[in-house]
């Protein structure tokens, strides 16, 4: 509650083992002994709200992290754009992309995509990428 009321994020859905190893790190990190040390020193201490906050940010990118995942994605992007005319715009949104790493990586499959597809005029492709972490966005890859 300390987490959404601070930053308007609910973790509620995250799986609690991994919110549990990163609290235990901010534990260890304090060299508390016990949860209520922690939540007590959270309440007194609001910047480490935040601190929490960018520990539970896992900021795991990389280019073409999932091969496989990414060759069906251009095949099922190919499709779609079949269906595009070229005045109309083909957005995507790639949420949770960290830095930028997978966005970039789904311009390149639209881009293959569109060239595969030999259309005199493509679509205008808009990507969206977007993340909780502020700083991972601010990140030029």
């Amino acid at each position: 509650m300390l987490l959404r009321t601070h930053t308007g994020n609910d973790f509620a859905l995250y799986k609690k083992s991994t919110i549990t190893r990163r609290i235990d790190r901010r534990i260890a990190y304090h060299q508390f002994t016990d949860y209520a040390q922690y939540a007590n020193y959270i309440k007194d201490n609001p910047e480490e709200t935040g601190n929490l906050f960018n520990e539970l940010l896992i900021g795991v990118t990389k280019f073409f992290r999932d091969a496989a995942a990414f060759e069906s994605l251009k095949h099922i992007l190919k499709e779609l754009l079949k269906h595009k005319k070229a005045d109309e715009p083909f957005r995507v949104w790639v949420a949770g992309c960290s830095t930028g790493e997978e966005a970039y990586s789904v311009a390149v499959l639209l881009v293959e995509a569109v060239n595969e597809l030999k259309q005199k005029i493509g679509p205008k492709i808009q990507v969206y990428a977007t993340d909780l972490d502020a700083e991972a966005l601010n990140t030029h890859v």
